[in-house]
């Protein structure tokens, strides 16, 4: 795209300018004395002009106006001509100076009320300036409990219609969110300066997911890229830094968008790109819409404020050691949900060879190796909980799942357990049973346990503390990382 803004140059003065403000001035002239009076001006103007040639710019304007304005002196003394300074400022432009304003205009006996004309192009300049006036929006609620897709009622000048957004989730990008029905969804992988996970949705919505090494400042010289590409002008581009970013998403907190441009150019595009750090990675979110169809922006907003990570995530980081048995990192910072934003901890590697798995667990959980019997058991222990813990326990092979539930049962089931008869929801695919502790029915105790079987052994995995606080929300998040992040010998997952 070439730029859009040609650049007014101003015209030299000539005897057409002359001839032109001699048939403006209030009396009509003689053709003979008007011929003259051209002459004598032009010859003025001409003496002037030669006079200042080797004269600094100042000089050579005050010789001008001099010149100039003897020869019409002259003719005002005849009384052939009425003259003021706007006229001759309009006819000579550039003699005032950038900044000089006639002396008329500092006389307060002389001032004026604004002419239309100059209300006219004042409400032009307001007009220039960037408007993102969008449609508003609202997200309205499933109706029914697991509905993938959302209705969102859009309202823009008195107008106002329904469209709905198909839940999506990506192979490259640890995000989901919604897209607008019928809006198509690619994938790709870009290898140029940076190898780039690429999610396109439709003809205007990009996501790039640089790898591991891009910088702030290699963000920057993309959206300067992008710019230069489509010819903005400076006045057409609105820069937003972090702290005027506003927040967006169910999930994505305030601080992943850095910086952020909104860029208007009048009979071509209406254009949003963001940046951000997501799991120590870089994004980019370019966002496009024809500018003749604001109704099209709001598909941005509606994108960003439903968009979520997919969480549990990791942090990418450039400094992992690697554990040679399981291949994995030793030390992971591992970023999770919580019901006001996402937290963010330090977790260590935990192996086990004997049932053949490996996850993760909080950096600073004490591992206690203990045999109850018929049972190995992992007792690990939060330091600032004295009176609670999560445990695995491995169950030897000639032990039943009836033998397995009844142990867990005598061990870790306080008060009236919660069995999951008629809630299925409540176990998940990997699991055979579960139960939960509440406070509500009479548990001086409260957690969770889940049991389940690889290869004809049977395994548990609980969490329990005198702390509701401590057992909702610290154990049930550690319980939840991993289950995430258990992988067996064979590479496949818990949920496998």
């Amino acid at each position: 795209m070439n730029k859009r803004h040609d650049k007014h140059e101003q015209m030299d003065t000539t005897d057409k300018q002359l001839t032109d403000l001699m048939k403006n001035a209030s009396v009509e002239l003689p053709k003979q004395t008007e011929k003259a009076s051209l002459n004598a001006m032009a010859k003025g103007v001409s003496e002037a002009r030669q006079d200042a040639v080797k004269m600094n710019k100042w000089q050579e304007r005050r010789t001008l106006l001099i010149g100039f304005g003897g020869t019409v002196s002259a003719a005002a003394l005849a009384g052939l001509i009425l003259i003021n300074t706007d006229f001759v400022q309009d006819a000579f432009p550039g003699w005032f100076g950038d900044d000089a304003v006639p002396a008329d205009e500092n006389n307060e006996e002389n001032e004026e009320e604004p002419d239309e004309h100059d209300e006219q192009e004042e409400n032009d300049d307001e007009e220039s300036s960037l408007d993102f006036t969008k449609p508003e929006f609202e997200v309205l609620p499933p109706e029914e409990d697991g509905e993938d897709d959302r209705e969102v009622t859009f309202t823009y000048h008195g107008d106002s219609w329904n469209e709905t957004f198909e839940a999506f989730s990506s192979d490259h990008l640890p995000i989901h969110g919604f897209r607008p029905e019928g809006w198509a969804l690619n994938e790709e992988t870009i290898e140029d300066e940076f190898v780039i996970d690429r999610l396109t949705i439709g003809d205007y919505i990009q996501l790039d997911y640089y790898e591991l090494g891009a910088t702030a400042e290699d963000m920057e010289r993309s959206v300067q890229a992008y710019i230069d590409e489509h010819g903005f002008e400076d006045d057409e581009i609105e820069t937003l830094p972090e702290d005027e970013i506003p927040e967006l998403g169910q999930g994505l907190p305030f601080s992943f968008f850095k910086k952020g441009y909104r860029m208007l150019a009048e009979g071509d595009t209406y254009t949003e790109i963001y940046y951000g750090e997501l799991n120590g990675r870089y994004v980019r979110i370019l966002h496009e819409s024809p500018d003749q169809e604001p109704e099209l922006w709001a598909h941005g907003d509606v994108f960003f404020h439903l968009i979520a990570p997919v969480l549990p995530a990791t942090v990418a980081s450039e400094n992992d050691t690697i554990d040679e048995e399981t291949g994995r990192a030793q030390e992971k910072t591992i970023r999770f949900q919580l019901d006001d934003g996402i937290g963010e901890r330090d977790f260590k590697l935990f192996n086990d060879d004997e049932l053949g798995f490996n996850s993760y667990i909080p950096e600073d959980f004490a591992v206690q190796e203990e045999r109850d019997g018929r049972v190995k058991q992992y007792i690990l222990d939060e330091q600032e909980d004295p009176w609670g813990q999560v445990s695995i326990g491995i169950f030897d092979e000639d032990v039943t799942q009836d033998e397995a539930w009844t142990y867990i049962l005598d061990h870790f089931a306080y008060g009236e357990n919660i069995r999951d008869q008629g809630e299925q929801s409540r176990t998940p695919d990997w699991a055979i049973d579960t139960f939960d502790n509440h406070p509500g029915g009479g548990a001086d105790i409260v957690g969770s346990a889940k049991l389940s079987e690889r290869n004809g052994r049977y395994f548990y995995i609980e969490d329990h503390s005198e702390s509701f606080e401590i057992a909702a929300f610290d154990n049930s998040i550690t319980v939840r990382i991993i289950e995430h992040y258990w992988q067996w010998d064979d590479g496949s997952s818990l949920k496998e």
